[in-house]
Formats: C-alpha cells, sequence, structure tokens
C-alpha cells in the first residue's frame, strides 16, 4: 500500500492582508499630516525694536499671471533684476542687509520663475524678504 501524499496549498489570506494594507494607509496619511511644513522660517530679532525701512530701499517684484515680471511698476527680465540689485550694493553703496525685497505673485503663477527670482535673491545674501501672494 502506497501513501499518498498530501500537498498543502500555500496562499495567504486576503482577509489580513486587506487590514494591514488599512492601517498603513492610514498611518501614512498621519505622518503626512504631521510633517507639513507650514512656510519660511524665520529667524526673528532677540529685540523687540522694529527697523525703520525707507521706502527707497524697498525693491517690489512682481509676476503677474501671464508670466510678466515687473520691477517697480517696469517690465523687466531676470538680468534687469540682478543688474538692478548689483546698481544698488556697488554702486549706491546700499548695504544689503538694508535692502527689502518685495515679491508679490499671482496665485496661478508658474512657480519655476518664481524659485528663479528667490534664487537670485539669494545670491546677493538679502536677508530681508517678503513674499505676497495675489488674488
Amino acid at each position: 500500500m502506497k501513501l499518498e501524499k498530501k500537498y498543502l496549498k500555500k496562499f495567504i489570506p486576503l482577509v489580513s492582508t486587506s487590514d494591514l494594507a488599512f492601517i498603513l494607509i492610514i498611518f501614512f496619511i498621519l505622518i503626512s499630516y504631521f510633517s507639513r511644513d507650514e512656510g519660511f522660517l524665520l529667524k526673528l530679532s532677540e529685540n523687540n525694536i522694529q527697523p525703520i525701512i525707507i521706502k527707497s530701499k524697498i525693491v517690489t517684484i512682481n509676476i503677474s499671471s501671464n508670466e510678466t515680471i515687473y520691477l517697480d511698476n517696469k517690465i523687466v527680465n531676470l538680468i534687469d533684476i540682478k543688474n538692478y540689485i548689483n546698481d544698488l550694493i556697488q554702486n549706491k553703496n546700499i548695504n544689503p542687509k538694508n535692502i527689502y525685497i518685495k515679491l508679490e505673485i499671482k496665485n496661478n503663477v508658474n512657480y519655476g520663475n518664481v524659485v528663479k527670482i528667490i534664487d537670485l535673491i539669494r545670491e546677493f545674501n538679502l536677508n530681508n524678504f517678503s513674499l505676497n501672494l495675489i488674488e
């Protein structure tokens, strides 16, 4: 008499894997909620004295919805902005710590252009920077 071999079917119970998948989805949703960045990190001054800002030292850069860049209400490109800031620092002898950049963007603007302008600002080590979203 020959004994028959019994083969066990190997399978993974699908009920437990769906539970595990559901728990993992909840876990990643919670982790992504807690790890969100809420904007720029700012280093605030240690004293509560507000600086006096001279209007001539405020550089306003505006990006319109059709990707046109304005510098103090004049149409410019990135090279013009770079030359303008360089002129303020070199020829008008303004300390970069005293230059204030105000960047105004429309909410439907390509953020690649915004990043290029922010990189340009960082080239000059300008720390006084304001980003305004205009609807």
